[in-house]
């Protein structure tokens, strides 16, 4: 994936959808609990690899809080600070560094160093908010990384 491209992508679904995928490592579909019967909610779900709901904040036991209006158009990292600290979160284990800033110009830069090979890795994130610094920066680490 071209940095170019990342950058040109503004807050919104596209790039949301793309932060789901490539950095949270989910999937859209249809949740189907354990008792077998798949939910009909006339909307597609992010999943995660083990077909598990993501919904809600995670909590420190390792479940989410319940959140019926969860679903694909509630979750917007590029839009919310608060779907944006799940993504760091996430890949927060493999980082050496997660710098977040906000320079005089009212520019936030989001700043991952990771160790790749006994070499480390810098990825820069810039924009005019924090939610979308962090998913550039979140792209273009995880391009490298995975």
């Amino acid at each position: 994936m071209k940095t170019d491209y990342i950058y040109d992508m503004p807050a919104g679904k596209e790039i949301d959808e793309m932060v789901a995928e490539k950095v949270m490592g989910w999937h859209k579909g249809n949740y189907i609990p354990s008792n077998g019967v798949t939910i009909k909610n006339n909307k597609e779900d992010w999943l995660d690899a083990d077909g598990r709901y993501m919904h809600g904040i995670k909590q420190e036991d390792g479940w989410y809080e319940d959140d019926d209006d969860f679903h694909l158009l509630h979750w917007h990292p590029s839009q919310s600070i608060l779907w944006a600290w799940e993504v760091i979160e996430k890949i927060k284990d493999s980082m050496l560094s997660i710098t977040i800033e906000r320079d005089d110009d009212m520019v936030w830069a989001c700043i991952l160093i990771s160790n790749i090979d006994n070499d480390e890795e810098w990825y820069l994130g810039e924009a005019s908010t924090p939610e979308l610094a962090i998913c550039y920066a979140s792209l273009l680490a995880m391009e490298h990384i995975k």
